[in-house]
Order: structure tokens, then sequence, then C-alpha cells
């Protein structure tokens, strides 16, 4: 969890480049069982004795495929009400599940380990070549420009296995 606070840290403070900054983290979503008007009268909602429970709360039969951006990633793990370790079928753990404290009416994401450590590799492995600010003329806001060696001319989601092995 502490790694979610150092990249935000880090995205906050324009520390990271803008073509890792806005990449997606793949995840699979499982979705609330209750509906919002029921867990109110009931206490339906994943408590402080009730959060590790999440095959009673959650559809755990109905995965979702869904892409999670670097900030929300990291705001999942500082703001994290359910934070559970999965077991693989050796023994060790292979991912977990977490759901931050405004999300977990709606949903639980599990992360994979082995993509969360290559994530976490391509923060520590950016390099940044190119950085300025700017005003935006139209806001009049500050804007932030951050780009990195492994810089892509096209816009598409970032490699993240290219970008560790570079």
């Amino acid at each position: 969890m502490l790694a979610g606070y150092a990249v935000r840290k880090l995205l906050e403070a324009h520390k990271i480049s803008d073509e890792l900054a806005n990449t997606a983290i793949a995840a699979t979503a499982f979705p609330f069982k209750g509906t919002r008007r029921h867990f109110v009268k009931t206490g339906d909602l994943p408590d402080y004795m009730n959060w590790h429970r999440i095959d009673e709360f959650y559809d755990l039969e109905e995965p979702i495929r869904v892409q999670v951006a670097l900030v929300d990633f990291c705001n999942q793990l500082v703001h994290s009400w359910i934070f559970l370790f999965a077991r693989a079928e050796d023994g060790g753990m292979d991912g977990y599940f977490v759901a931050s404290d405004r999300t977990r009416a709606q949903r639980v994401l599990y992360f994979d380990l082995a993509q969360t450590a290559s994530v976490l590799h391509a923060v520590a492995s950016d390099y940044i070549v190119f950085s300025c600010t700017r005003r935006d003329p139209e806001t009049g806001q500050w804007r932030f420009v951050v780009r990195s060696k492994y810089a892509r001319h096209e816009s598409r989601p970032l490699d993240l296995q290219s970008h560790r092995e570079r």
C-alpha cells in the first residue's frame, strides 16, 4: 500500500512522464451484490468487522475485465477499505483484491501481483528527458509536459513489459 502513496506523490509532483502517467492497468472487477438502498437499511456493505468476506458482498462468478488509470490504481491502494491477498493453487500469492472506501459499494478489483510489480518497476525506471511548464491560454492554469526516453509518437497505451526491458 505504501507504493500507492509513493507513486501518487510522484504523479502529483509531475515526476513521472506523461506516457507512463497516462497508462492503464488491467484488472478484474467483481460487482457489488447489493444495492445502495439495500445496504443503508441492512448493513450489507463491507464494514470494519466483515471486510474480509468478499464472497458475501461481491459476485465473484461475474468477472469483468477493466482498465484502471494509474492514478486510480494508486487511490484504490491509498484509500483501501478492502485489501486482501489472493492465494494461488500452489499456496503462494498471485494477486490481491482491493476496494476503496468510495468504491466498495460498486465493486472490488483484483490485481495480479506480477503486473503490479511490473508497473512499479516501470515507475522506478521512468527516465525523464524533457520537462516544461506552460500556461494554458484558455484556463490560465499551468500545464506540465513531462516526457521520458520511452516516449511514443502514437497515442496508444504504453507497453509496460517493453518499458521494463529497456
